[in-house]
């Protein structure tokens, strides 16, 4: 059943912030709350909320964790897009993209890389300018924290220019064997040889295995 509650417009005012976390370069843009009047609609069993409606007054209805993926998934597509270009120009990649609801809020977080790796002007560089196409796009309408950092040592494996490039390495690869379900999987762990026609060469201790990239479930480089 759905109830209904008297509450308060939430008007957002987004505060661009540059920072660091840890040892990672971070850029933030944190959205201050103005309250209104307005009305809220919820439903008990709803984890998300989906505004609807505009100017002073809107209805807030719940909406299911599914469909609040789904939402996230448009969002970071548009972004993703933009943000590739952007960095290909600047002579950077785009190694991972996540946004998603953590336990400060949402966060829209870019990984991104170039040979010999990016130091903190590049991460405030590409900051600014992933900060400045969201807020003339206007793509999230909602609070969010922006992180922009490096990949780390233990970066994600996802083109064949990734396989290429880091052969000689040291990699962790899950991979999905015949009739197994999306999030299972048998990993290996062992030093990159190459790629060739869309099959990853994998030395495991003294043993060359061929792997479909079509198989692969994740894959990343280890120190292990």
């Amino acid at each position: 059943m759905w109830k209904w509650a008297g509450v308060a417009q939430l008007a957002e005012h987004k505060l661009p912030k540059l920072g660091v976390a840890g040892s990672n370069p971070v850029a933030r843009s944190k959205t201050s709350l103005v309250f209104l009047v307005g009305i809220v609609v919820f439903k008990p069993d709803c984890t998300g909320f989906l505004k609807v409606g505009s100017a002073r007054f809107f209805l807030w209805c719940g909406m299911d964790v599914e469909n609040e993926q789904n939402a996230a998934r448009g969002i970071t597509a548009k972004i993703e897009e933009y943000a590739s270009a952007l960095l290909a120009d600047l002579g950077m990649e785009l190694v991972e993209m996540q946004f998603r609801r953590e336990g400060q809020g949402w966060v829209l977080r870019l990984f991104i890389d170039k040979e010999g790796g990016v130091t903190i002007d590049d991460c405030a560089a590409v900051s600014r300018e992933i900060s400045a196409y969201l807020e003339v796009e206007d793509c999230i309408d909602h609070a969010y924290s922006l992180e922009v950092s490096s990949p780390g040592l233990e970066r994600p494996l996802k083109t064949e220019h990734d396989f290429l490039r880091f052969a000689g390495r040291r990699a962790r690869i899950k991979i999905r064997e015949s009739g197994e379900m999306q999030s299972t999987g048998k990993v290996l762990v062992g030093t990159l040889v190459g790629m060739e026609g869309g099959r990853i060469a994998l030395l495991v201790e003294k043993d060359t295995i061929q792997i479909d990239k079509d198989q692969i479930i994740r894959a990343r480089l280890t120190l292990d």
